[in-house]
């Protein structure tokens, strides 16, 4: 009996054991089932669906920052393009209205040559100004004398010339001259893309105090006499200019500036200048 119970006890041991080592052979091999069972059969439906959620998720949040993005970028663009382009009206253009000066002394008649527009002898106008182009002369440091400039739009497109005047014609630095004349004319500045032009006066011109509608200027400047010359009186001038050089964009620029004349004496004739 002894050596029976010992052996059923051994016995029962090793098959516990040996069952025990079956039973953890049998769960590693379901666990491998189901991994090849999962890599072959990739993500269940519930899984996707979770996905394509939170993808959905991610992008809604996105696409409104990336727009904004680049709204901003094609803003600052436009707007810097824009300046840039204006930048020569708010400094150079500025200056030569600054600088006006007539460019001969008074006729015997008595009438005034202006800094602005170009009359006649007889005192007729012959370029006169308006609110889309305006003629002046300026002193710009020739020896020769004043330059004559022009201002004027085309389209769009807005353009500033310069002539030099001839050597040997202005009055007060030659003597037996008596009228500038002036030789081609070369571009100085130009601006593209200019918009609001039958919107807004490109000039604005004030006389002894008063602004001259745009709508009268052909009357206010049609002539000059030794009584009665508005455009030898003229005090500042506006100048707005807006630019937009992509329509479909905003950035719009504006440079709107009235230019004062630097003193009440400034542009009258001056024998050291021509």
């Amino acid at each position: 009996m002894t050596g029976r119970r010992r052996d059923l006890r051994i016995c029962t041991a090793g098959c516990t054991a040996g069952g025990m080592a079956g039973a953890a052979w049998r769960r590693a091999r379901a666990r491998n089932a189901d991994a090849r069972e999962r890599g072959e059969g990739g993500y269940t439906l519930t899984e996707l669906a979770v996905a394509l959620t939170l993808f959905g998720v991610l992008m809604a949040m996105t696409a409104p920052i990336v727009s904004t993005l680049f709204s901003s970028t094609a803003y600052v663009t436009n707007s810097y393009q824009n300046e840039n382009q204006l930048l020569p009206i708010s400094t150079t253009f500025q200056n030569l209205i600054r600088s006006v000066v007539e460019p001969a002394p008074n006729l015997s008649s008595g009438q005034p040559v202006p800094a602005y527009g170009i009359y006649s002898s007889s005192g007729a106008v012959t370029t006169s100004l308006s609110a889309t182009s305006m003629t002046f002369f300026t002193n710009i440091g020739d020896p020769n004398g004043p330059a004559e400039v022009v201002a004027s739009i085309s389209g769009s497109t807005f353009t500033v010339t310069v002539a030099r005047a001839t050597a040997g014609t202005c009055p007060g630095l030659n003597t037996g001259a008596t009228a500038c004349t002036w030789g081609t004319a070369h571009p100085l500045i130009t601006v593209d893309n200019v918009v609001g032009v039958g919107s807004a006066a490109l000039f604005t011109y004030s006389v002894g105090g008063t602004t001259i509608a745009p709508s009268n200027d052909a009357t206010e400047f049609a002539t000059c006499s030794a009584t009665s010359c508005p455009a030898a009186d003229i005090e500042s001038v506006k100048v707005d200019l807006q630019v937009n050089v992509n329509p479909n964009r905003s950035g719009q620029a504006q440079e709107e500036t009235v230019v004062y004349q630097l003193s009440a004496l400034s542009q009258q004739y001056q024998p050291e200048v021509g």
